[in-house]
This record gives C-alpha cells, sequence and structure tokens, in this order.
C-alpha cells in the first residue's frame, strides 16, 4: 500500500471507530495523515477493536465491505 492508502486505511477504522462521520472523511484522512508517524501495519494492530472498526467504517457510508469505494476524498 502507498502513504495515501494506508491513511485511507487509517481514516476507515477512525470513521468506524466513531471519531468521525461518514461526511467528514476528507478531515478523517487529514489527521490520519498529519498523525502518521511510522509503519502503518505497526500502528493499526495496537488500535483495540481493529477488526470491529475496520467492519464499522463502510457501515457508516452505507455500503458493505465489498463494495466499499476508496475514492471518499
Amino acid at each position: 500500500m502507498d502513504e495515501d492508502e494506508q491513511c485511507e486505511l487509517v481514516a476507515l477504522a477512525l470513521v468506524g471507530r466513531g471519531d468521525f462521520q461518514a461526511q467528514e472523511w476528507a478531515d478523517a484522512v487529514r489527521l490520519a495523515r498529519e498523525q502518521r508517524e511510522g509503519p502503518t501495519d505497526r500502528y493499526l494492530p495496537g488500535m483495540p477493536l481493529l477488526a470491529a472498526h475496520l467492519e464499522a467504517g463502510p457501515d457508516a457510508f452505507g455500503e458493505g465491505r465489498t463494495n466499499f469505494a476508496a475514492d471518499r476524498q
């Protein structure tokens, strides 16, 4: 994954966790980019309930996980 995709993945987890609403997608991506420190594959596994947040993220957009569009900017 490139840096943009990694930031979007973190943003999706933040939306799924309830830190942001779907309408605040750009803000979630911006925060993920601003707070990025090191590899995402080291950060995300430390997030409690990560799988649940990643499942809830697309639901916040009214889409199933198989239909989630990555171009939310």
